[in-house]
């Protein structure tokens, strides 16, 4: 009883904090979109997402990510599904692109003061979610799979109502949807510390470390970014690097993997629920992230060997 009253308190803090930035995104999208802003908007960065095979609506989804949170761009997804009318392939595709860059304000931020430059980092993000999407979209696109509609089954009707109250009543009800999957995501991960589960993704990553030339001593932190998210990875980085033990290199290697590929498990189900298909958002998006950051790994190689020596030295 005392942990179901302590799951609620915390999810209860969360929802709050997120709904702080959902409800702003929510009104704004809606007026956009309302008033016709949303087309002008799309007819603009439009030709930069037919490369990815996404309508014109879908950048303000990913612009909303970008300068706020994932939920942020979960909030604008929400407001304009009923009108964006995107198959699973391309909410798979528009996920996947949020999931590896979102938040970047205050995300890189963090990066920033454990040790990696703020707009590499940004753009490092940007890129791999560009080059992510192009290769998501090609292969959905020559195999013909995840044609079907997308489907978010909890949202409720009214969403593209042209009445607001019956906007707010539905949007209200999003919210209260919101709130339950954070309470899910809560108990799911309380399971996993509990389990020792994190322990084992550690073990599992210790191969992975060493193809993208990070030592597997690095593993469990990297494991703590990966189930927790940027601010705790980051935050173990920035003790490790104060006693000297870890190089520029390494710092740099990790952070950027823990930008593109980090609270895994609550950042993907929150995608899944919006009906995109977790092969794509987890699996490819996972092998892709390790592939890029050894691609990096091996052209810093090429750079001078003074990124080698360690933080302090």
């Amino acid at each position: 009883m005392n942990y179901l009253k302590m799951l609620i308190i915390r999810s209860w803090r969360i929802f709050i904090a997120l709904a702080k930035i959902m409800i702003p995104i929510m009104i704004i999208v809606r007026i956009l979109d309302q008033y016709g802003f949303s087309e002008a908007i799309g007819e603009f960065i439009g030709p930069a997402l037919e490369i990815v095979g996404l309508p014109a609506e879908a950048g303000i989804v990913w612009a909303a990510a970008l300068v706020s949170s994932l939920y942020g761009g979960v909030a604008a997804t929400i407001t304009l599904a009923p009108t964006m009318d995107l198959n699973v392939g391309q909410m798979s595709v528009l996920a996947s692109m949020m999931l590896f860059a979102h938040g970047l304000p205050i995300e890189q931020a963090i990066v920033h003061k454990a040790g990696a430059n703020f707009f590499v980092t940004c753009f490092l993000r940007i890129l791999a979610a560009i080059l992510y999407g192009i290769i998501a979209f090609m292969v959905i696109s020559h195999f013909q799979i995840l044609q079907e509609p997308m489907s978010i089954g909890w949202l409720p009707d009214g969403l593209n109502s042209t009445s607001w109250s019956e906007w707010t009543y539905a949007t209200a009800k999003s919210l209260v949807m919101i709130f339950l999957i954070v309470v899910a995501l809560m108990m799911l991960m309380d399971s996993v510390e509990k389990t020792g589960i994190d322990k084992l993704i550690s073990l599992i990553l210790a191969p992975i470390h060493k193809f993208m030339s990070i030592r597997r001593e690095l593993a469990p932190i990297t494991t703590v970014g990966l189930l927790m998210g940027l601010t705790f990875g980051g935050g173990l980085l920035i003790e490790r690097s104060k006693n000297g033990s870890i190089t520029k290199r390494e710092l740099f290697l990790t952070l950027s993997f823990l930008s593109l590929f980090h609270a895994v498990i609550e950042d993907t189900l929150l995608m899944v629920a919006l009906g995109a298909d977790i092969w794509v958002i987890l699996a490819g998006r996972g092998v892709f992230s390790v592939i890029f950051i050894a691609a990096l790994a091996r052209i810093l190689l090429m750079k001078p060997k003074s990124v080698a020596k360690p933080i302090n030295s």
